[in-house]
């Protein structure tokens, strides 16, 4: 983004974590960092400071190098949690920038083009803030607004209306669709936590790719697979397809005793062996994790996964114009470049890589994937 104003983050970890079990939650460990690290992580690259919100263990806070604040600047226990408004007060009191841009500390994968599109959105209107929408909802603690803001939420508080979806509704904002809920989700409970844990744990680098139809996905699979098997590297790949997907025939045995009840059903001959599990329930859609725990990861040095879209995966678009469909980076915080054949709709801050050149695509996925 060039000749941008400047911002300030404001990271809001002033909660009590009641679902948490009172564990103070930008704290808790999520791989080997814990919750707020993650969130910097994505969020300062795209901002010029960063305001930590919290109601304890400031001093541990504070030594991540960020300035800290909280809800209210006194001692009063029962004052401690005011909630998220009276937190982004005191951080814009304190901030020096014109524009601040929230978001909560419990959500580990916020989108790495969040303030692209807000600032865009933004710019484009009237009104004094822009505000995320997952594609179901308005996310009120993801937004992007002036300063100027700070004298209505002071209004809000002296007249004791703390919440701030209501206080959101009052400024009309502009809302910018991110399509996209993954980004978006938090961390509430302990359970919660262990399953994004769950999700994260893989032994193997993964690398996805997406693309609208037609525009050679599984094209460039097969020339990546060829390539990286010519270099000595073992590779995965995982397809997801709407259709229902059958690997044997009616009349064949496997066949026979699938349909018979076998749950599971592995066929193995002297060259391969193929499991088939049949879902014990109906599934809205197939899920990734569950899919990268079944693969043999003693024999693999990297996992290709075609579609999967909403999964928090880092991932390459592939992009053509001629098709007539709008970039998907634009709305997807996930995609860490473009291979396409041309530049156009592009933004410039995302590695374009040229689709007609392999080994550039290639060096560009080993620069990212230390092992290989």
């Amino acid at each position: 983004m060039k000749s941008r104003a400047k911002v300030t983050g404001i990271i809001l970890a002033g909660g009590r974590g009641s679902r948490m079990g009172g564990a103070d939650k930008g704290l808790v460990k999520l791989q080997q960092k814990v919750m707020i690290e993650h969130v910097i992580e994505r969020l300062s690259p795209q901002v010029d400071e960063i305001i930590i919100s919290a109601n304890r263990n400031q001093v541990q806070y504070e030594s991540m190098g960020y300035a800290v604040t909280s809800d209210n600047q006194n001692d009063d226990e029962e004052d401690k949690f005011a909630g998220p408004l009276a937190g982004i007060a005191s951080a814009i009191k304190i901030s020096t920038t014109p524009l601040i841009l929230v978001t909560p500390c419990d959500t580990p994968f916020i989108p790495t083009n969040l303030l692209e599109m807000l600032y865009t959105a933004l710019e484009e209107s009237s009104n004094s803030i822009a505000v995320a929408h997952d594609g179901e909802r308005i996310q009120p603690l993801f937004f992007l607004a002036k300063r100027e803001i700070i004298n209505s939420i002071q209004d809000r508080l002296s007249q004791q209306q703390p919440r701030v979806y209501r206080w959101m509704e009052s400024l009309n904002p502009t809302v910018v669709h991110f399509s996209s809920l993954l980004p978006f989700s938090n961390i509430n409970t302990k359970e919660e936590r262990d399953r994004v844990e769950d999700r994260l744990q893989s032994s193997t680098p993964v690398i996805g790719f997406a693309g609208w139809s037609g525009s050679g996905k599984t094209t460039l699979l097969i020339e990546l697979i060829q390539a990286f098997k010519q270099r000595g590297v073992r590779v995965a790949a995982i397809k997801h397809t709407h259709h229902d997907v059958n690997f044997d025939q009616p009349g064949k045995d496997s066949y026979e005793l699938r349909k018979a009840g076998a749950e599971q059903m592995l066929v193995a001959s002297s060259k391969r062996w193929m499991l088939i599990n049949e879902n014990s329930e109906t599934l809205a859609d197939a899920k990734l994790t569950p899919l990268i725990h079944k693969l043999d990861h003693k024999n693999l040095d990297l996992i290709l996964v075609e579609g999967f879209k909403h999964e928090p995966i880092p991932r390459i678009e592939i992009y053509r114009s001629e098709l007539g469909k709008p970039p998907l980076h634009h709305k997807d915080g996930y995609i860490i470049a473009v291979a396409t054949p041309n530049s156009e709709d592009i933004a410039p801050q995302i590695p374009r890589l040229d689709l007609n050149n392999l080994d550039e695509i290639i060096n560009f996925i080993s620069a990212k994937i230390t092992n290989i």
